[in-house]
């Protein structure tokens, strides 16, 4: 199958394209920028069949349209995987954040829409389509100091079931993954420190953070052409939301 996967620099976008080729899917990855697509290609280079990388911004996503329509008239596009998101800069309360900051938020949000609103009708036409939302656990448990991130997940969560609702007749079927912590290069200016590993790690059941191994292996029901699996989600996350108590009170 065709599988494109958004936020191709990510190790969760990195590994799933592993795990994906691994078994004979051909894979598009995306980058922001023409620059980033040269960095981008340079990550996928030792990983046959040979990864593709396009240009797709979420804030700018209109200007990927005949990007996006070759994609769908040359080889089709089976699969998507909707994992590309802006990064939290700034961690604050709500009332904090600048309208630039909240435009920037829902950015992330139009531009998955504006995405979903190109594939679905070349799915549709083909009777046969999977979309999978890489959302977080914070859409659903709330994380400090992260409202506006928080809130664009969940928007988007809301979205993914209502398509499996509508289109689910067509064969085409939308879920929902949720990591908890990871372990990301993204993430790696708090947990390459020890006494963050030792904090974060004490309420969640599995008593440690996740690996983006872990994430990628768990997409595989998802995407499986024979799947049943529609208008669900899966958390990948040790745990959470559940917490665990023991020694929160010493």
């Amino acid at each position: 199958m065709n599988i494109l996967i958004t936020g191709g620099r990510s190790d969760m976008a990195y590994e799933m394209v592993k795990r994906y080729s691994a078994i004979g899917h051909s894979c598009i990855v995306t980058a922001s920028s023409d620059e980033s697509v040269l960095d981008v290609t340079k990550l996928y280079l030792n990983i046959e069949p040979k990864v593709k990388v396009v240009r797709f911004l979420l804030e700018r996503a209109e200007e990927s349209q005949e990007v996006i329509q070759s994609l769908l008239e040359d080889s089709g596009i089976d699969v998507v995987i909707l994992n590309a998101w802006n990064k939290v800069e700034n961690l604050q309360l709500f009332h904090d954040c600048s309208n630039e900051e909240m435009e920037t938020e829902l950015d992330n949000v139009k531009g998955n829409l504006w995405l979903l609103k190109q594939i679905l009708p070349h799915m549709k036409d083909k009777n046969f389509g999977r979309v999978l939302f890489i959302s977080s656990i914070a859409a659903i448990n709330g994380a400090s100091r992260y409202g506006m991130y928080c809130l664009g997940k969940a928007a988007m969560e809301g979205i993914i079931y209502n398509l499996a609702v509508d289109y689910g007749e067509y064969n085409i079927f939308s879920n929902i993954l949720r990591p908890g912590i990871i372990k990301t290069e993204r993430t790696k200016r708090f947990w390459e420190k020890d006494f963050y590993i030792a904090k974060v790690s004490r309420p969640i059941p599995a008593m440690r953070m996740g690996e983006a191994t872990q994430v990628a292996k768990a997409t595989l029901p998802f995407i499986d052409k024979d799947s049943y699996i529609s208008g669900t989600s899966i958390n990948v996350s040790g745990g959470l939301p559940l917490i665990r108590s023991k020694g929160l009170l010493k």
